[in-house]
């Protein structure tokens, strides 16, 4: 695929992408999708209107996941329920600082809002929150994305640029998977001794 046609495709699917991206923890497809807006593939308004529409409609899914099936969840993970206790502790001290910051903490993300569905919390006052922190989380990541885009670019079209940017980070890359590779294996290892 050349570049032309890889600028059309991200042109006509880009806005697909953030709708997706945005629902799972999307922020590196809203940056890409910033930084494409950069370029002006795409229009940065509507990229941060599609990941704040997906990323309130995922939540409020996850929601009322836990709304409906909390308790079957619960009942399939008894030693959830101590957490959840201690959560609702939170809530109800931290309402809404503790919602709006769920969107920004990587991998609570999903179970944040169906612990928040567990809970007495009404649907129409998680909504209001959750898009407000979807907005926010929208702006600052798309900005972010934007900003880089803006100072990459032009060096990006260098000749061999690519390359300068990316060899110095092979290394890195792969230091990082070796760690990841080693913790993952050290707390395999730990359950494998405690079973």
């Amino acid at each position: 695929m050349n570049l032309p046609e890889m600028q059309h495709q991200i042109g006509a699917y880009g806005y697909y992408a953030v709708l997706v991206g945005a629902i799972v923890e999307g922020e590196t497809i809203l940056m890409l999708a910033a930084m494409a807006a950069a370029s002006g593939l795409l229009d940065l308004r509507l990229v941060i209107l599609c990941s704040t529409v997906s990323a309130t409609t995922g939540d409020n899914l996850y929601f009322w996941l836990g709304r409906l099936q909390g308790k079957v969840l619960l009942r399939w993970f008894p030693a959830l329920t101590p957490r959840l206790e201690r959560f609702n502790a939170l809530l109800t001290r931290w309402h809404t600082p503790l919602i709006v910051l769920l969107r920004f903490l990587y991998g609570l993300r999903t179970v944040g809002p169906m612990a928040v569905g567990m809970s007495n919390m009404s649907a129409l006052g998680f909504l209001l929150i959750d898009a407000f922190s979807a907005l926010l989380w929208s702006c600052t990541f798309s900005a972010l994305g934007y900003l880089l885009g803006q100072q990459l670019l032009p060096l990006l079209s260098q000749p061999g640029a690519l390359r300068a940017v990316l060899q110095p980070l092979a290394p890195v890359a792969a230091g990082l998977l070796v760690v990841a590779l080693t913790v993952w294996w050290v707390r395999r290892r730990r359950a494998a001794d405690k079973s």
